[in-house]
């Protein structure tokens, strides 16, 4: 009985003597260190999501190991032996010492070399084989008048890549993303390596004389070999099934699952009507443009194919985009553009309750006008759930998880939404909005700037930089990236020299005085000619009061900055979405006004 404490305490004698504990502190530290630069670097890096869970595994299996050498080894003056007994151990204390810290550092550090090597092996190789994805590119338009055709040629792209997105089992890239690719000099394989997909399907359309024409080519990626290619001739009454049977013969090369269901929604026809297809191609070929002139013609066209056949549902889903895009960026009252947008995507579901882009439509309407959230995310799911690969629906459901106090989420499904579609500039500035919003500033910062670079006049990064440098007092960039951003929407050079005179003269803080100036006047403005004043520096679509609001948060002015809050929430701006989590509103929290305010929305303080 006297020999197992004696054995035990033998052992854990041994242990200490060996320096065992040590190595196991010095591995946890070091490892600790390797994680956190991991996980800032890995990101900017551009290696895959999974590479950072893969070092932090790697090096708690490695754990083990410096522990056994620890035990078994040690290094000396003569080399590395063997530990030996108690009294020969004793007189290298000192040497021991510091090899088993080196022990433990050369252990952790190598297994974290390896992790980032497989990482960038991994990246080398391209995307993983276990999900099929495909860009589709833009078609090459081979109509005797190219010109008058664009619209069709765009319309039959779109709706063979529409359908394809579809496929639950299929990645598919956003509309955004591949059309930057037309008439690109670039081979298959640099496309793909850009947009991260293993195959491409490449194709050329054809009308003339009633008769459509269209091939399609599907290539791997990796090898540039040609897996599948067809070309159809048919009569232009023959459209739809020709689009549905590209699809479908694509999907079936890539193994991708076609169920019962599903089948029996692509093999539906929308229209009866080719003129009210034709009308519903040019109404979404002028709602992609993302003007106010684009989104008047769009809906002239959608009323058009709507006409023509009055149970045309992908025309009502159309119109009902253009104006919760109207209301939304506040080129018309929403009060009068939202229960028009209702009404189309409602008209929209009864006539076709598979829609995903109604149930986006109105899960979006529900989320930033209504506040209604359990029926937005209802929506949201159903969406998703028909679609997987719509990028605006992950967009948008991520906005609604961030209203919902939970970002974490929201910005998991802002990644995927730029994984869908990575040349999208609009999705890219969201996706740093909430890595600011995370309060994960340097990732932010990054994203922003890279956002700047592909467009700085699209979601206005510099006006987001503005906020982040504020809040890290950071404000000498501050100030240049709110010239940059005045710059970008026509401030004349005497603007800018009053913003660098009220720097000079009073600190950012008298900068921002005279932004909420500009910017109150500007609105006072819009109120009495019903014109938007400028493009929103501040914020793109957010609206005025939100930004008027903000600024004076910044400013430590609380009294006005609820003042503005009141009237945003009086008008629903969007820009609320972010009142339950965004840092700029940390030191008005525990103001009983904040917490009516998200009780106004239907929200849990």
């Amino acid at each position: 009985m006297s020999d197992g404490p004696s054995a035990l305490r033998h052992f854990l004698s041994e242990l200490r003597r060996r320096r065992v504990y040590r190595v196991a502190v010095v591995y946890a530290v070091v490892a600790f260190v390797i994680w956190q630069a991991a996980e800032i670097s890995f990101p900017a890096l551009g290696f895959p999501e999974w590479t950072l869970a893969f070092v932090i595994v790697l090096t708690f299996l490695g754990l083990p190991i410096a522990l056994v050498l620890a035990w078994a080894f040690e290094i000396t003056p003569e080399g590395v032996k063997r530990t030996g007994a108690l009294g020969e151990g004793a007189l290298r204390r000192e040497s021991g010492n510091r090899a088993i810290a080196t022990t433990a550092i050369i252990v952790v550090v190598v297994l974290a070399v390896a992790a980032a090597w497989l990482a960038i092996r991994y990246g080398e190789q391209g995307p993983s084989t276990d999900e099929p994805s495909i860009a589709v590119l833009p078609f090459d338009n081979q109509s005797p008048d190219p010109e008058a055709d664009e619209y069709f040629v765009e319309g039959v792209h779109d709706e063979i890549r529409t359908y394809l997105s579809k496929f639950s089992d299929l990645k598919v890239t956003s509309r955004t993303s591949v059309m930057r690719y037309k008439d690109t000099d670039m081979s298959s394989p640099e496309i793909a390596a850009e947009l991260s997909v293993a195959t491409i399907l490449e194709g050329t359309v054809r009308r003339a004389e009633g008769r459509v024409r269209i091939t399609a080519q599907l290539i791997d990626a990796q090898t540039d070999e040609l897996l599948w290619a067809d070309t159809y001739q048919r009569d232009y009454a023959d459209i739809f099934a020709i689009q549905v049977d590209v699809a479908r013969e694509v999907a079936a090369a890539l193994r991708a699952t076609l169920s019962p269901e599903l089948e029996q929604r692509i093999q539906q026809r929308p229209t009866e009507s080719l003129t009210a297809y034709d009308l519903y191609l040019r109404g979404r070929y002028f709602w992609n443009r993302r003007s106010k002139d684009g989104f008047y013609r769009a809906i002239e066209h959608f009323e058009g194919a709507i006409e023509e056949d009055p149970g045309y549902a992908q025309a009502y889903a159309g119109l009902a985009d253009t104006y919760d895009l109207l209301a939304v960026y506040w080129m018309l009252p929403p009060d009068q553009t939202v229960p028009l947008a209702r009404a189309a995507a409602e008209r929209a579901l009864e006539l076709d309750p598979n829609l995903a882009e109604a149930h986006t439509c109105l899960a979006h309407i529900h989320t930033w006008y209504d506040w209604d959230w359990p029926e937005a995310e209802a929506r949201f799911e159903r969406a998703l759930s028909l679609d997987p690969n719509y990028a605006t629906a992950r967009q948008w459901y991520g906005m609604y998880l961030m209203a919902q106090g939970r970002p974490d989420e929201g910005l998991a499904e802002a990644r995927r939404a730029v994984e869908l579609d990575p040349h999208s500039v609009f999705l890219r500035n969201h996706l740093a909005r909430f890595l600011f919003i995370e309060r994960r500033y340097s990732e932010a910062i990054d994203a922003l700037k890279a956002a700047a670079e592909m467009d700085p006049n699209i979601g206005n990064p510099h006006g987001w930089l503005v906020r982040v440098y504020t809040l890290l007092g950071r404000h000498d960039e501050a100030i240049e990236a709110l010239k940059l951003s005045r710059r970008g929407s026509g401030a004349s050079p005497a603007e800018i020299d009053s913003i660098d005179r009220a720097y000079a003269r009073s600190g950012w803080q008298g900068v921002f005085e005279l932004e909420t100036e500009r910017l109150t006047e500007e609105y006072r403005a819009e109120l009495e000619t019903g014109e938007i004043l400028g493009t929103e520096e501040l914020g793109a679509d957010e609206g005025k009061p939100i930004l008027i609001a903000r600024l004076y948060a910044m400013l430590g002015r609380t009294d006005q900055a609820f003042e503005w809050l009141d009237i945003a929430l009086q008008e629903r701006r969007i820009g609320l979405m972010s009142l339950p989590v965004h840092p700029i509103w940390d030191d008005l929290r525990a103001d009983p006004r904040y917490t009516a305010a998200l009780r106004r929305m239907g929200l849990n303080d």
